[in-house]
């Protein structure tokens, strides 16, 4: 801060240590406001457009995090209930059979529901994902390619449980989701995933040049990830953020700086509401 008079620099570390008391969405904006807006040029309110697209995203990937965990914990209960019922021993006793017959059924029944559960804790990945670059490109972060490509692994399991037309019984792809076997005994069908030694699923992507094998991290140590990956990239926006209003002022010494009190601290985001009103019933009157 060399070229700041000693003034501007006890005034410029008020304004950033203000500054950094913000939630990083708040943050995004609340730099680029301190930095000077005038609504009515094009340049600023492009700034600011990118700004608060970068905020919204902050939240929303916060939120879909939150969803990830709650997916994760789902995950693991419903796979502890499936390990348990399928490994109910053969009934030895008429008093047995009732039960044995229960676990059975029941056990295909919640492997379909954990299918349901491993396509949205992919859908969150790849929305965090998605969410991340914009808040990224609001600092102009680059995220690390490592850590893209891993989020990016999340979209195959995700393709797995889409496109039902060309993957059930019958249709082109039928072999990558279910095993079928017809024999003059019968006819059934298999479903699941195999794993591998990390408890890693593989997924295998039908291509036009052949099979592809993938092998997604949806595990436990595969959230911690992706949470790491949320909190570091959202350490780099916020020391980004503070950093281009430091880099502006001290390249622009001419410039007021605003005092703390200045910072705006009303809301950046306000809800519009998805509630049904009182006494209605879907919508219906």
């Amino acid at each position: 801060m060399d070229s700041l008079k000693s003034m501007q620099q006890t005034q410029l570390t008020a304004l950033l240590d203000e500054l950094d008391r913000f939630s990083t969405s708040d943050l995004i904006v609340r730099c680029q406001e301190a930095i000077g807006l005038d609504p009515t040029v094009e340049a600023d309110q492009k700034r600011m457009d990118v700004a608060a697209a970068g905020a919204w995203a902050h939240d929303r990937a916060v939120s879909y995090l939150d969803r990830l965990r709650l997916l994760n914990k789902e995950r693991v209960e419903v796979g502890g209930e499936i390990r348990q019922l399928l490994q109910y021993p053969y009934p030895t006793a008429e008093e047995e059979i009732e039960e044995a017959a229960w676990a059975r059924v029941l056990a295909p029944h919640l492997a379909g529901r954990q299918e349901v559960v491993l396509n949205f804790f992919c859908v969150s990945v790849q929305h965090i994902c998605s969410l991340l670059k914009i808040v990224a490109d609001a600092v102009e972060y680059e995220i690390p390619l490592a850590d893209l490509d891993y989020l990016d692994e999340f979209r195959h399991l995700r393709n797995h449980f889409e496109h039902w037309y060309n993957r059930l019984p019958g249709n082109t792809h039928e072999a990558v989701l279910i095993t079928k076997t017809v024999t003059a005994g019968g006819y059934h069908i298999r479903g699941g995933l195999e794993i591998d030694a990390q408890d890693r699923i593989i997924v295998i992507e039908p291509t036009k040049s052949g099979p592809v094998t993938h092998v997604v991290d949806v595990t436990n140590d595969g959230v911690a990830r992706v949470e790491r990956i949320v909190q570091e990239t959202d350490a780099k926006v916020r020391e980004l953020a503070i950093e281009q209003v430091r880099a502006h002022f001290i390249a622009h010494p001419d410039q007021d700086i605003p005092s703390p009190d200045d910072v705006r601290k009303d809301l950046l985001i306000s809800a519009a509401g998805y509630e049904p009103k009182p006494n209605s019933t879907n919508g219906s009157r």
